[in-house]
């Protein structure tokens, strides 16, 4: 089980590894499974695999706001689909650190920027951090 501070542990390590390769700035907010759901219901893409039926796994968050970038994370929900698996916590990390670099490449707030916006992530971490890529197919 993890708690805050080794998820903090975590995030801090995945932090400096991106940053070795792209400078970013963006902080770390844990919020509660109830708050972390209402967020993540805002998504375009969450919204449409709620409305095909799709199972929502998702384990972290990017607010993007004018002056900040913030990494929102529930410790209950890294618990319950991370089977304990910090590797696995670092992946969706290391993931959303990629839609925080990229952010400006973002063009309309609408499903398909937003599939658009996945697809580079995915790719860049595919490119730059392979093993980890993996733990998110």
């Amino acid at each position: 089980m993890f708690s805050e501070t080794i998820i903090k542990g975590i995030y801090k390590k995945a932090y400096s590894e991106f940053n070795d390769k792209h400078k970013i700035s963006c902080e770390l907010k844990f919020t509660n499974q109830k708050e972390f759901m209402a967020i993540a219901k805002l998504s375009n893409i969450i919204r449409d695999d709620i409305l095909e039926g799709i199972p929502v796994l998702v384990g972290a968050l990017v607010e993007h706001e004018k002056d900040k970038d913030t990494i929102l994370l529930c410790v209950d929900i890294l618990n319950a689909i991370s089977a304990g698996d910090k590797l696995f916590v670092k992946a969706l990390i290391m993931h959303e650190f990629y839609h925080v670099l990229f952010k400006s490449k973002l063009k309309k707030d609408i499903l398909k920027e937003d599939i658009k916006s996945e697809d580079r992530a995915k790719e860049a971490m595919k490119r730059e951090f392979p093993k980890l890529s993996n733990y998110l197919n």
